[in-house]
């Protein structure tokens, strides 16, 4: 009997290849971000540091409130995302635990958790941590060493 070795903590699951945007990013960029690199969630990041997180349906709800109005419509292309963003990020540590993750993930239903370390200037982040991964890590055989996913795969 072959055993599979499963991933049991963030930073062995965790994508380490994904988008960003800067807080300054208008809303009509982001949304332009999103559907090309066909994402769910896109990391609001200054300098390292998370600011937040921000999903496509909220992109998408703000479009839809804004399109009531031509005038509103007009001034999504000078808004920017931090309005979208929450004032403290959720995040995980690389250390955590897979199931501390979920549960975490299930509380908040959130589909996704930046990965970060603690550093003076706020939560650096280090990876990014989907819904898909947790699925993929739970119920699909583990790929072969040199098969293992980098990342970068829309979540």
């Amino acid at each position: 009997m072959t055993m599979v070795n499963r991933p049991h903590r963030v930073g062995e699951l965790m994508l380490r290849d994904f988008v960003t945007v800067s807080p300054g990013t208008t809303l009509i960029e982001a949304e332009a971000v999103v559907r090309s690199a066909r994402l769910r969630h896109l990391l609001v990041v200054e300098g390292g540091i998370v600011i937040g997180l921000v999903s496509h349906r909220e992109l998408l709800d703000r479009f839809l409130a804004a399109s009531r109005g031509l005038a509103d419509a007009d001034r999504l292309g000078s808004v920017t995302i931090e309005h979208l963003v929450r004032t403290e990020p959720v995040t995980i540590s690389p250390d955590a635990s897979l199931e501390v993750a979920a549960s975490r993930m299930l509380a908040l239903r959130i589909g996704c958790l930046p990965v970060a370390i603690p550093s003076p200037r706020g939560p650096q982040l280090v990876g990014l941590l989907t819904e898909a991964d947790l699925l993929r890590a739970a119920y699909l055989p583990a790929p072969p060493e040199s098969c293992a996913r980098r990342g970068g795969e829309p979540d």
